[in-house]
């Protein structure tokens, strides 16, 4: 669980109490141990000077002050780390620490801080010559808990690198959109896996056997045992020379493909005569309505053999489903009067709250939406669940997308109806343990609440289904932080 630890900067101090001197990085006088860190707990995204609107740069009366911005992971947070930033004047002499201020602005899973820079660095008092060769040399580092000291090495690689500030930069760093904590670590939806797949295994007894889903814009497999098609089985100076393709037709656009199932035992990189059948996949194109699949044996090398598997030479259809025609009127049914999955609700527009209330008080949470495919689902089809393939993916929290089937409900006009049980993946309903990080969060009240958000969409036969503004809807679920079940029972 991530808990959002706050740093307080004070005003008024002279520089020795604002800036306090501390052990150097990495070299001497130091307690603790100093560790490297590439893996984005603490990084710098900016720091420079500020212009005071008269031509110069603002100063505190001695020095000028470098404003700065990084971001730290709430798992070093979590831990009870501070971030600081380490700095000098010169490539010698004190190093002085200086805390951050959180602001708001981070990516999901940092805390964003500013922090300034001043009293024992170069000022406007400074000769042009001097100041062209002032050096500023920093590093933001996390004062753990234990005493040790995680530094920022996410920018620069080398364990012993800082940042310098010089005359060729302008005594800056800028931001950069490849930073680690600015880029989207959270995998994005790969629609590749929604794609509706089918398998076909034409087996050894001469029968067809078919498993998943035969849609546009989907993928098939096909597997084919080798006996069924025995007739060529030539050689060329002792190796195999003949082969085994399976052939797939799709109408009405007429496409044909073409892969062979058949590959050899290889011997030290020989292939031997011992063959053995390997899986052919293809491409569905959009549009497609029939699958026609045949076989055809036949010898290599001019030798006249040939023989063919094609269902008598009619071929073997398989029927392939279309995308739906229409999906929609997504709304919220959590409800306290009626179990009835999607008996009443509101608009889901783009997101839901999912609260104390409903996890207490109703018998009914749900994500209700309907589905409409001409033919299918106006005439009531009792085999709609082997045409429709519906399905939620989901994740918490920028995890790996997860799918699962969404259960029909009823028909409603000529519409199927569909209700996703948001209830049952509750993370914090009554006697779970949450499988994923959580977050508190406290209110203007006062009151402490722990919360995990859930991002989802629908795939209908393969065709995402999610909100207008975006790609996906959102879900935020929470519950207060004081559980006494979670707080005993709970790693």
């Amino acid at each position: 669980m991530f808990s959002f630890v706050f740093f307080t900067a004070c005003g008024g101090e002279s520089s020795t109490d604002k800036y306090p001197i501390m052990p150097a990085p990495v070299i001497g006088g130091y307690s603790g141990n100093d560790i490297s860190d590439h893996d984005c707990s603490i990084v710098l995204l900016d720091v420079g000077r500020r212009t005071n609107g008269m031509g110069g740069y603002i100063d505190d009366g001695h020095s000028y002050i470098w404003f700065g911005t990084l971001d730290v992971a709430q798992t070093a947070l979590s831990g009870g780390g501070t971030p600081k930033i380490a700095f000098h004047s010169g490539l010698a002499g004190e190093w002085y620490e200086a805390s951050c201020l959180p602001v708001e602005g981070a990516r999901s899973g940092f805390q964003r801080c500013e922090f300034e820079l001043g009293g024992y660095l170069p000022g406007p008092g400074m000769s042009g010559t001097a100041l062209s060769r002032s050096i500023v040399e920093l590093i933001p580092f996390i004062h753990l808990s234990n005493g040790d000291r995680l530094f920022d090495h996410n920018r620069n690689g080398g364990d012993f690198d800082n940042y310098l500030l010089t005359l060729d930069n302008n005594w800056s760093i800028a931001s950069e959109p490849l930073i680690c904590s600015l880029v989207e670590t959270n995998p994005a939806f790969d629609a590749e896996e929604a794609r509706p797949a089918a398998v076909l295994n034409f087996n050894g007894d001469y029968t067809t056997t078919v498993s998943g889903n035969l849609v546009e814009g989907g993928t098939v497999e096909i597997n084919y045992v080798l006996d069924r098609l025995a007739t060529c089985r030539g050689t060329h100076n002792g190796y195999p020379a003949w082969d085994l393709r399976a052939f797939a037709r799709f109408l009405p656009g007429g496409e044909v493909v073409e892969g062979s199932v058949r590959d050899f035992v290889s011997n030290m990189g020989t292939p031997t005569t011992e063959s053995f059948a390997v899986p052919v996949s293809f491409n569905v194109p959009a549009g497609a309505r029939t699958m026609e699949v045949w076989f055809w044996n036949s010898t290599l090398g001019g030798a006249e053999c040939q023989d063919w598997d094609s269902n008598n030479g009619d071929n073997y259809a398989f029927p392939v489903m279309s995308g739906p025609g229409w999906m929609g009127n997504y709304f919220l049914n959590i409800s306290r009067a009626s179990s009835v999955p999607c008996a009443d609700g509101s608009s889901l527009g783009d997101s839901f709250d999912y609260g104390t209330w409903a996890r207490q008080r109703a018998i009914a949470g749900n994500v209700c939406f309907e589905v409409w495919q001409e033919g299918i689902t106006d005439q009531g089809n009792p085999d709609l669940w082997q045409i429709l393939d519906v399905r939620v993916w989901y994740r918490f929290n920028g995890e790996d997308f997860q799918d699962e089937y969404v259960d029909f409900v009823d028909y409603k006009g000529n519409n199927a109806r569909y209700a996703f049980n948001i209830a049952a993946l509750d993370p914090f309903r009554p006697y779970n343990c949450p499988e994923m990080e959580t977050e508190e969060v406290t209110y203007v009240s006062g009151e402490v609440f722990e919360t995990a958000q859930m991002e989802f969409l629908f795939t209908v036969n393969g065709v995402m289904a999610g909100p207008e503004s975006g790609t996906w809807f959102t879900g935020t679920f929470e519950d207060y932080a004081d559980n006494t079940f979670r707080d005993t029972s709970c790693p």
